[in-house]
């Protein structure tokens, strides 16, 4: 019974390695490539959700994702690939950003992200263990050169 539990966790371990260095073949180096999305209008508050939706790191979160993003005094929901004004009830993650960094993302989705983290304008807080993040939100990987 030992050696059942001890492989278990063992198989557990590998695909959380995998998971953590993120081996993707159709990941780019820089993150560049697969984050950007062509959007035809300059990105401001009132159309922030309209250029998120549009992106493809929406639109490759799982379909039970649960996350509430705070720009400023407003609040997002990102629920079923969709992100929309208002609150969310118990989420997964909960993404802080500073609402002055809207108009940069005129310059890329992950050019932007990478700037405010730097700045100290992007965080976020998990509200499920670490492993169920990785495990839910392996998706996000792809894109880990954006946000970290």
């Amino acid at each position: 019974m030992k050696r059942i539990i001890y492989f278990i966790l063992f198989i557990l371990i590998i695909i959380g390695i995998f998971f953590i260095v993120g081996i993707k073949t159709e990941k780019s180096s820089s993150g560049n490539a697969v984050a950007g999305a062509t959007f035809k209008e300059k990105v401001t508050e009132q159309n922030f959700p309209s250029y998120l939706n549009a992106q493809p790191m929406i639109k490759g979160l799982p379909e039970k994702s649960l996350i509430q993003l705070i720009v400023g005094e407003k609040n997002y929901t990102i629920k079923n690939k969709k992100v929309v004004e208002g609150n969310i009830e118990n989420p997964d993650i909960i993404v802080y950003f500073n609402k002055d960094y809207i108009p940069e993302f005129n310059n890329g989705l992950c050019e932007t992200l990478k700037k405010a983290r730097n700045d100290g304008a992007l965080s976020w807080d998990t509200k499920v263990s670490t492993f169920k993040i990785l495990f839910k939100y392996n998706s996000l990987l792809e894109y880990k050169s954006c946000l970290v």
